[in-house]
């Protein structure tokens, strides 16, 4: 590979390509590429620190010599593609499918065994082991006070259901209103892509950037090992952007049977020699 400029070869880049992350187990073993999906944005900034001696003796002092101390090498990408993986590595949480089995439940307390109130909205089927509710559900039977009067509630008078959300409005003034109440109903089988936050920590893998561009060389590039973390906030609302995701990263050092390998490996497309 010759290292004279070619003028009339000028390498003019226009930049585009994809991202793939491989996770790290908790043994820090790669386990497996994983598509981020689109990303408008993948940069590399790097910043050094530098120890400066300076010529003192002279009337205005000019620097004699420099040496870096420190390299720090970073990445940050943007994701707009946001499929439960991508979403779970921003909440720093676990992605995976909840499941609800079918069958009847009878006699599950709403609000807790609470005093329900008029006019106040109610997920059925809320306890530890469903923190957030079930959803799905027919065959709704409401009864206020199970434990002394035990009186049906009517659907459309002293409740509105919503069977889709699991939901269920207190009508004020109906025979809900200030008493306790259970449910009976029964389960459609069913799952759906759920984010579980809890205390997981950092995100560790290696980073893989594939170039996809029209215009320029193509040039690949490979980070060993990096720190994930996410950068920002995500939007829950916005008429005017579509909702995005930001991640930055910190590059570290992998270390392998051959001993320690490069931070950053940026490489151009294979050329046939022979």
């Amino acid at each position: 590979m010759s290292d004279t400029l070619d003028l009339h070869s000028l390498d003019d880049v226009l930049p585009a390509g994809e991202l793939y992350w491989d996770p790290e187990d908790d043994q820090r073993r790669l386990t497996g590429e994983i598509y981020l999906g689109n990303t408008p944005a993948f940069t590399t900034p790097i910043s050094t620190n530098t120890v400066e001696k300076w010529d003192d003796d002279a009337p205005t002092q000019v620097r004699a010599a420099a040496v870096t101390t420190r390299i720090t090498r970073d990445i940050a990408f943007t994701c707009n593609h946001i499929s439960p993986f991508v979403l779970g590595l921003f909440m720093m949480a676990e992605a995976a499918a909840a499941r609800q089995a079918g069958g009847s439940q009878t006699g599950a307390p709403i609000n807790g065994g609470g005093p329900l109130l008029g006019g106040r909205i109610y997920q059925l089927g809320q306890d530890p082991a469903a923190p957030a509710g079930v959803r799905q559900v027919s065959d709704v039977v409401i009864t206020a006070d199970p434990a002394n009067a035990d009186t049906a509630a009517k659907a459309g008078t002293d409740y509105t259901l919503d069977a889709e959300r699991g939901r269920i409005t207190v009508t004020p003034g109906g025979a809900l209103d200030g008493k306790r109440a259970a449910a009976d109903y029964t389960l459609a089988a069913s799952e759906w892509a759920q984010i579980r936050g809890d205390a997981f920590g950092s995100k560790y893998g290696a980073l893989r950037y594939i170039a996809t561009q029209a215009e320029g060389p193509k040039r690949d590039i490979y980070i060993p090992r990096i720190m994930l973390t996410p950068n920002g906030e995500a939007a829950w609302k916005d008429r005017e952007n579509w909702q995005a995701l930001q991640f930055q990263g910190m590059v570290l050092t992998r270390y392998g049977q051959a001993g320690r390998l490069p931070q950053m490996l940026i490489n151009g497309q294979p050329v046939a020699t022979e």
